[in-house]
């Protein structure tokens, strides 16, 4: 068995969305040769709603995790810096060190959106010769920053002109680099064309999105009280429930947008139809103001839908945010105004085998898939080639008549190769790649150190 320690954000009890790949992964890469060792940043680096205490079901207990306490807290309040992969680079890096001079590790993954940790790789590559890979979740570097999640923008600016540099140092030297997106993958070999590095090697790099795990919702549908509160409304179950959960605020206004544009027009239409629709918006701050607070109700306001759509911007636990899912009539996906972005729910939610609604910006991969698979989602597209109202409204009327009908779809044959086990077995031929191909390098550099060696001699 060869061994892989993940670099991550945070671990159990922790549950961010950035961590959720090396979750899955902990599960099912020992089945393709490869034994997992985790290292995060404890729980005292995290938010309070970050921290999932029914989440244990949804962890491997077999795979070793390595956790970081906190260094100089009161340094970094004093400095205002809470981002945790400012705060815990130093310990990390410590502790990594400490792991990889065991001389154990066959390769290091980095899987974070904290891609300040990214840059311990060359560090590590250079002092312990243990190769590294990164998983690119979403782009590091932003050439043109459209809108801001914070109020600091000058802070916001400052960050992405660092994260430029610390890109061109990390990239150039990575083994191999997996992203969740084709088009972050093609901006990285366009902007590094003329930089040499192992990881423009075909085989060193693998577009692997978001994995759906169907054990996870089983864990769920298990631990499932006989009765449970939908926090939608406490009125006719003749409602048509539809349940959207994640992150909402001006990333996923576009969207949200376009949805509330057709629904309004439908219910000029069909008032009966559309005042039996339900839409509850869950966890759309995850805790943080910079999110946006109601910017989602109040498009829906705008719209004249203010009665239709309840928002509950507090982060929901992923035990809550399953239950919610298994419990609704329909799903929505809320994608963003990003060319490359796929939603992380996008093949979970397909699991559910329930009416799956997606707004999606035209043209990104996960609307690619939409297309060419319509017995996954309605979809409505937004952008440059948004769908025309009179399509949207037939689109959502057909979906909607779905709900209502109670219509179950069975989806596994579509999913299959996006489950977490094909998607562990993907990262496990890239990872046997990068190293089959470093110990060539190796051998050759060997052979030619010795052809050397002798023609001096002679």
């Amino acid at each position: 068995m060869k061994r892989v320690l993940i670099v991550t954000s945070g671990y159990c009890p922790t549950m961010t969305a950035d961590m959720h790949r090396a979750r899955m992964l902990a599960f099912n890469l020992p089945e393709y040769g490869w034994d997992v060792e985790i290292l995060a940043p404890d729980t005292s680096y995290q938010r309070a709603s970050s921290l999932d205490r029914d989440s244990e079901i949804f962890f491997c207990d077999t795979s070793p995790v390595h956790d970081v306490p906190a260094w100089m807290p009161r340094l970094f309040r004093a400095a205002g810096i809470g981002t945790v992969g400012w705060r815990a680079w130093v310990p990390m890096y410590l502790e990594g060190s400490r792991l990889l001079a065991s001389g154990r590790f066959d390769l290091v993954y980095f899987s974070t959106t904290h891609f300040v940790l990214f840059t311990l790789g060359p560090i590590w590559r250079a002092r312990y010769k243990v190769p590294f890979v990164v998983d690119l979740q979403d782009p590091w570097y932003r050439p043109q920053q459209r809108y801001f999640t914070t109020n600091m923008v000058c802070k916001a600016r400052v960050m992405n002109w660092l994260s430029k540099r610390m890109e061109r140092q990390v990239v150039p030297r990575a083994e191999g680099i997996v992203s969740v997106s084709p088009t972050y993958l093609a901006n990285m070999n366009e902007c590094y064309s003329s930089r040499r590095g192992a990881w423009q090697q075909p085989s060193h790099q693998a577009v692997i999105p978001f994995a759906a795990s169907l054990a996870d919702l089983q864990r769920a549908r298990a631990a499932m009280p006989a009765a449970t509160h939908d926090g939608l409304s406490d009125s006719s179950g003749d409602q048509l429930k539809l349940v959207y959960v994640g992150i909402g605020g001006v990333t996923r206004s576009a969207g949200f947008t376009a949805l509330c544009r057709v629904l309004a027009e439908l219910r000029r239409r069909q008032p009966v139809l559309i005042d039996r629709v339900r839409i509850g918006l869950f966890g759309t701050t995850g805790g943080q103001a910079m999110w946006g607070e109601g910017v989602l109700k109040q498009i829906a306001n705008q719209h004249g839908l203010s009665e239709l759509v309840q928002e509950q911007g507090d982060q929901v636990s992923y035990f809550e945010s399953l239950r919610l899912g298994l419990e609704a009539s329909g799903l929505l996906i809320l994608g963003v105004d990003d060319p490359g972005y796929t939603p992380s729910k996008l093949f979970g939610y397909l699991l559910f085998g329930k009416p799956v609604l997606a707004c999606l910006l035209g043209g990104t991969p996960a609307c690619d898939f939409v297309e060419a698979h319509p017995e996954a989602a309605a979809l409505i597209r937004f952008g440059s080639t948004a769908t025309p109202l009179e399509d949207g409204v037939r689109v959502v009327r057909e979906f909607l008549e779905q709900v209502a009908d109670g219509l179950r779809s069975d989806r596994s044959a579509l999913v299959a190769e996006y489950l977490a086990g094909p998607m562990a077995q993907r990262h496990a031929e890239l990872f046997d790649q990068c190293l089959a191909d470093r110990q060539s390098v190796r051998q050759e550099s060997s052979r030619d150190r010795v052809d050397h060696a002798i023609a001096n001699h002679r």
